[in-house]
This record gives structure tokens, sequence and C-alpha cells, in this order.
């Protein structure tokens, strides 16, 4: 990444502990590092709202129903699981698009 900064993909389970480093200018030890987890993508899980449970259902629905109406307001939150559309550039913006692409994995016509 630079001189100052590397990013690795390091086993599964795996949170701190020390890294070696190998260049042709030599090796280094870290003292450790520290996993930093992904931010999860937007998946359509909202349910319950303002705790998303990992499950997609008919709850999520109804929250993305409510948003899409202007019954409630989208959180943060909100907006990182519920901006699903257009797929893999969400437009900060959750609608009817979104609301349609929900449905569609939920029920199983298109993945995720």
């Amino acid at each position: 990444d630079s001189d100052t900064q590397i990013t690795a993909t390091v086993p599964p389970g795996a949170s701190t502990g020390p890294i070696n480093v190998t260049t042709p200018g030599g090796s280094a030890a870290s003292a450790s590092f520290t996993v930093i987890p992904a931010e999860p993508g937007p998946d359509g899980d909202l349910a319950p709202w303002g705790a998303p449970d990992g499950n997609l259902n008919a709850g999520d629905m109804l929250i993305m129903y409510r948003i899409v109406l202007g019954d409630i307001f989208p959180t943060p939150l909100d907006y990182l699981h519920g901006d699903l559309y257009p797929q893999g550039t969400p437009d900060g913006v959750i609608d009817m698009s979104d609301l349609i692409l929900q449905q569609k994995i939920i029920l199983q016509l298109e993945s995720e």
C-alpha cells in the first residue's frame, strides 16, 4: 500500500497478533496487528429496526416499505443495509428500486 501501511488477508478467525513482512530489502516483525472487519455491504437486512439480525424476511420488507412510504426516516444503518440499487454502486437513496430488489432477494428471484 505505502511505506507505512500494508493491507493483508489473514486467516479466518484471526483478530490480533504479530505479522512478519519480508521484502527484497530485508525482513521485519511487528509487535502485533489488529483485524478491522469490513463493513457489511447492502444486503436488505433492516429488521428488527435499528438492530439487523442477519436474516432476510417479511420484517425486512415491512421496514423497507415504511421507509419508501415516508412513515419512518432511514438511519445511517438503514442506508448501509437497505440502499441496494443499483447493485454494486448504491446511490445514497432508499426508494422503490431498492424495495423491488430486496423483495427479489428475499423471494430468491435474484441473488445478492
